[in-house]
């Protein structure tokens, strides 16, 4: 299958990574199903398909979202074949934005790069919804992934704030490093 030409359908293989009771589940499922879901099942690790446009390419999407990992059990080798990865902490939750720095080495180890900028990335602070509570800053999760060299993005599974573009922006680095190229119309960058 072809990586270049608008109209023909690309695959891409995404995980969904993070420490337990981030809102992975809900971040996948309000990007698929576009819904939130009521309840919390804790995920073994599940894998969703979606078809998804962005200008005029086409996708098909494996979005692999996976169990919440903690310092000891962080990598599978299933995780090593995807194409991008987003890194989801809780804006609320110390614990899960420092396990962000573990999964981050983790995978650079896996991938066997010493550089972010051969591994799609993005870090995504999620449950904005929750602002009241919140122990992470902004400025804080910005820091981090500029020091990642990697985009960043708070949002919010329940409200469904900023579920596209997180999706869009970790196409748009997977896609950038095949040289698949996109109109300029309605791109947008990091986005808060």
């Amino acid at each position: 299958m072809s990586n270049h030409g608008g109209s023909q359908l690309k695959r891409r293989r995404i995980c969904v990574m993070g420490y337990s009771r981030v809102g992975k589940s809900s971040l996948t499922i309000q990007f698929v199903h576009n819904n939130f879901p009521d309840s919390y099942e804790p995920t073994i690790a599940n894998t969703f398909n979606k078809r998804f446009q962005i200008n005029n390419n086409h996708y098909s999407l494996e979005v692999m979202d996976t169990a919440g990992q903690d310092e000891y059990s962080i990598m599978s080798s299933g995780y090593d074949g995807m194409d991008g990865y987003i890194i989801v902490y809780d804006i609320t939750n110390r614990k899960s934005f420092e396990v962000c720095q573990v999964i981050f080495d983790k995978l650079l180890e896996m991938k066997g790069e010493s550089s972010v900028n051969h591994v799609p990335m993005i870090l995504v602070g999620n449950m904005k919804d929750l602002h009241p509570r919140r122990v992470i800053s902004v400025e804080e999760g910005r820091k981090q992934a500029t020091d990642w060299n990697c985009d960043f993005i708070e949002s919010s599974a329940k409200n469904n704030e900023n579920i596209r573009e997180i999706f869009e922006t970790v196409i748009k680095k997977i896609d950038k490093d095949l040289g698949v190229s996109h109109d300029s119309k309605g791109e947008k960058c990091s986005v808060m």
